[in-house]
């Protein structure tokens, strides 16, 4: 049984939309699951807007930046096009440095606290 009218928020903006016992669809028939938009509502504020960002930053790669990397054949001598999954990724960080120069120190300074694994003894 469905009701038409419902309306909910998504990336900001409101769209109407018809709720059944399955799911959701948008106005462009795009099924929206409802487990999926329970979890959007409790997520911080700002975790919606690290999402939103990281989407834009996607829509922005794919349809400016790709295009460019494709009509130059950038893959041919640096790396294939990035996914979103690339973008949306957790950024690493690799600290090189001669033995006790400070790596462990700053990494506990960073995180604001000992991290576990961390071995600082004598020169091997």
């Amino acid at each position: 049984m469905a009701t038409k009218g419902a309306t909910f928020l998504q990336r900001g903006i409101a769209k109407s939309c018809m709720a059944d016992s399955v799911g959701m669809s948008d106005g462009n028939g795009v099924a929206i699951n409802v487990h999926d938009r329970q979890q959007q509502q409790q997520l911080s504020e700002s975790e919606r807007i690290y999402q939103q960002t990281v989407g834009e930053l996607q829509k922005v790669y794919r349809k400016k930046i790709r295009p460019l990397e494709k009509e130059y054949y950038f893959e041919k001598f640096h790396s294939e096009p990035l996914t979103d999954q690339d973008i949306s990724a957790r950024p690493m960080i690799l600290l090189l440095g001669q033995y006790s120069t400070g790596k462990t120190t700053f990494m506990e300074y960073f995180l604001g606290h000992r991290y576990p694994g961390a071995h600082i003894g004598i020169e091997p």
